[in-house]
Formats: C-alpha cells, structure tokens, sequence
C-alpha cells in the first residue's frame, strides 16, 4: 500500500513525504561562500534542502524562518526532527524538493516564494 500526502498552500498543491532531518550543515564551501543544508531521510528515500547562498540579511531571515517554521530555537534542535518535505512531482524519484512543512503545525515554507519576497524587498 502506498500512502500520498498532499499538502495544499496558497490555491497549490504539494506532494509530501514524511523524512527526519538526519543531519545539517551551515558554513562555508570550499569556494568561499555560506550555505546551509538540511539532509533528510526516509526508508530509502534521502534528499538535500537548502544550498542558498546565505548572505546579507535575507540569509539571515531564511534560516530564521526554516527555525520559525519547525519549531526550533537553535539550528542544532533541527536534528531528529520529523517534517514533511514538499515536492514539485508526483513522486520523489525525479522530483525537486522546493520546500518544507512542520508536521505538528502546518507551517510551510517554499524555498521560491521566500527568495522572491526578499529579491523585491532588496529591489524596490
């Protein structure tokens, strides 16, 4: 049997799969920029959230609202933690992650909408 999850946001919907944050990663890549990940997992499923580069204050205020959105208070908490991530696809396979939900809450960011609000507020 298999089980959909379907998250609706803003008149769209989402396809989700239930993954734990097996670890992060927050610094700096060989070639000198910062970026933040979140690796995540699920049965044989794994993918990667993030790889923005993080600078000026919409860095920032990404990875503030990736905390306020799961519930945590420090980028450590986020370790274990169960979320739903959300694809652009009808399955994984193939599918890009594009952004995250908290199972508890219903929160939900999406990494695209988050980058075009701040390029606006940068670009008046």
């Amino acid at each position: 049997m298999t089980v959909k999850i379907e998250i609706d946001h803003e008149d769209r919907a989402y396809r989700a799969e239930v993954m734990t944050i097996d670890r992060t990663t927050l610094g700096f890549e060989d070639h000198g920029i910062m970026t933040a990940y979140l690796h995540c997992s699920a049965g044989s499923i794994g993918c990667t959230l993030g790889g923005y580069f993080i600078r000026n204050r919409f860095g920032a205020d990404f990875l503030g609202t990736i905390l306020e959105t799961l519930k945590a208070h420090t980028w450590e908490e986020l370790k274990g933690k169960r979320i739903y991530v959300l694809f652009d696809g009808e399955s994984p396979w193939g599918s890009q992650s594009i952004g995250l939900a908290n199972i508890d809450t219903g929160d939900v960011l999406i990494f695209a909408d988050f980058w075009e609000k701040a390029k606006a507020e940068e670009n008046p």
